[in-house]
């Protein structure tokens, strides 16, 4: 598992992550500039987890460049399912987070998949709202370091410049104490159509 944030507003969706991939058997890193997150035309998807179900992902997501943040939501449960079984080669099963956030109705919306022991949940949330996936070996998980950042509050304006610095130096925090998590920033932004 990698580190990966978004921050949704209703004028702007703001995600980053790093760029290592690390084999989950090996602990070998597979590459260190892979960009888990993805801009498409209405939506930003991010992936950590398993790399083959990462790379699988964003696959499968090749031809989307006009998808509806519905019909994308719809694609990545339908690809959570097909993979929640999926064992590595220790018969081990695998876990993965997906991300995506978008607009719809005129608020910033993201939705969470995530993949554990053959299960998955599903969680939801409309604007003034964040959503982090942190690798398991960070010390500091329990608590939030981009909401301690921020000082989320959701009455409150958050600008971009404020929550992109908020998001770079956490996951510059995480890549100084994680094997998984490198300090390769990828950034991407969604602005209210």
């Amino acid at each position: 598992m990698s580190f990966i944030n978004f921050i949704v507003t209703d004028k702007y969706i703001s995600a980053v992550s790093d760029g290592q991939l690390t084999n989950s058997i090996t602990n070998e890193i597979v590459a260190e500039d892979y960009k888990k997150i993805r801009k498409y035309d209405n939506c930003i998807i991010g992936v950590t987890g398993d790399t083959y179900v990462t790379q699988a992902i964003f696959d499968g997501f090749t031809n989307y460049e006009n998808i509806t943040l519905n019909n994308a939501y719809k694609s990545l449960v339908n690809m959570a399912e097909e993979y929640k079984n999926y064992k590595d080669s220790l018969d081990k099963l695998i876990s993965a987070t997906i991300m995506i956030a978008g607009f719809q109705n005129n608020e910033g919306k993201i939705f969470s998949i995530q993949i554990e022991n053959s299960s998955i949940i599903y969680s939801s949330s409309t604007s003034n709202t964040y959503g982090t996936s942190y690798p398991p070996d960070f010390i500091k998980h329990t608590k939030d370091i981009v909401y301690d950042r921020l000082k989320f509050n959701s009455k409150e304006r958050i600008y971009l410049k404020v929550a992109k610095q908020a998001q770079i130096d956490s996951l510059l925090e995480v890549s100084q104490s994680s094997k998984t998590v490198n300090d390769t920033i990828f950034h991407e932004v969604l602005f209210h159509p």
